[in-house]
C-alpha cells in the first residue's frame, strides 16, 4: 500500500472515530458499549486465553471476564478500532484467532491509535491537561480515573498532545549485597522523537531515590532537555513503582507550549536539582 494512501487512510479513521465520539453521550468516561452499539456491536464476556476478538460472523466483541474494566475497556476499543479499518481499508477485520497467527503490526498499532481516539478523546483530555500547570503523579492518577484508563494509557495520551512536549521515562532499580545500587533503563517515550536529555538521566535517577528514600515524597525538579539546537526547562516529577515486587523509578515531565512559565534555556544556564 503506497505510504502516502496509508496515511490519509489513518486519518480517515480517526476522523470516523472522532464522528463517533459526537454521536455518543457527552460525558465522561466514554460509554464504549454506546459506540459499539453505534457501529451495530454488542459486547460480550467469556474466559478466554487472550484480552478479546471478534468471533467470525457475529457482530459481537468478547472480552476476557477475568481483566480489570479498564482493560476490558481498552479491549472493546481496539476491537472496535479494527472494525473501523476495516471499513476504511476495505478489509473484512480479522478475528483474534487469525490475527495471533497472521498479526499486521500496522493494523495492531493502528487499531491501540484508535482505541486512544475513542476512550481519550483529545480536546476534552486537552482540556484536563491544560489546568494543570505542572506534572503530578496524583494528577495523573484522577485523570486516568476520569477517562477509566489505565495510568500508562493515561501517560501515553499525554506525549501525543500536540500542545505539549513530554516525555516517560522508567528505570529498573536492584540494590545489590553492599546496599549500592544498580539502574537500568527499561523503557521510555516522548511527544517528540529527536527529543533527547541534555542532561545525563542516570545522575538524577540516583537523585530522586536519594529524595524518595529521605523525605518519603515524589521528587520534584526540571529536566534539561534538547531538540535539534533548542533546550528545554521541562518541570519534571519522579516516583517509585513497585510491579511484581520490582521497584522501578518512573521520570515524567511535561511543558504546555502556550503554558509561560517554562521557557527555553541558554546552553550555559545551569538547572539545580
Amino acid at each position: 500500500m503506497p505510504f502516502h494512501n496509508f496515511s490519509a487512510q489513518i486519518r480517515a479513521a480517526k476522523l470516523e472515530a472522532s464522528s463517533l465520539i459526537n454521536c455518543s453521550k457527552p460525558i465522561l468516561p466514554v460509554d464504549i458499549c454506546y459506540i459499539a452499539k453505534l457501529l451495530g456491536y454488542s459486547v460480550d464476556e467469556a474466559y478466554i486465553p487472550w484480552s478479546g476478538y471478534l468471533p467470525e460472523g457475529q457482530n459481537v466483541i468478547i472480552v476476557r471476564r477475568t481483566d480489570s474494566l479498564e482493560r476490558k475497556r481498552f479491549t472493546i476499543a481496539h476491537e472496535i478500532g479494527h472494525i473501523l479499518w476495516g471499513k476504511i481499508s476495505q478489509e473484512n477485520p480479522m478475528t483474534s484467532r487469525t490475527r495471533h497467527k497472521n498479526a499486521s503490526p500496522d493494523e495492531e498499532r493502528i487499531a491501540d491509535q484508535l482505541a486512544v481516539e475513542l476512550l481519550m478523546p483529545e480536546k476534552e483530555f486537552q482540556d484536563e491537561m491544560s489546568k494543570r500547570k505542572r506534572p503530578s503523579l496524583a494528577d495523573i492518577v484522577v485523570i486516568a480515573r476520569l477517562f477509566a484508563v489505565s495510568f500508562e494509557s493515561c501517560l501515553r495520551r499525554i506525549t501525543e498532545l500536540p500542545e505539549f512536549v513530554a516525555f516517560t521515562y522508567l528505570y529498573s532499580m536492584n540494590v545489590d549485597k553492599s546496599g549500592t545500587y544498580e539502574i537500568s533503563f527499561r523503557e521510555g517515550y516522548s511527544s517528540k522523537p529527536q527529543l533527547t536529555f541534555a542532561t545525563p538521566p542516570l545522575g538524577i535517577i540516583l537523585n530522586c531515590i536519594q529524595h524518595i528514600l529521605r523525605a518519603h515524597t515524589a521528587w520534584e525538579g526540571h529536566l534539561r532537555l534538547r531538540r535539534g539546537d533548542q533546550e528545554f526547562q521541562i518541570p519534571s516529577v519522579g516516583g517509585v513503582v513497585i510491579k511484581n515486587k520490582q521497584p522501578s523509578v518512573r521520570l515524567i515531565g511535561w511543558r504546555n507550549l502556550n503554558n509561560p512559565i517554562c521557557y527555553s534555556i541558554n546552553r550555559n544556564q545551569l538547572v539545580s536539582f
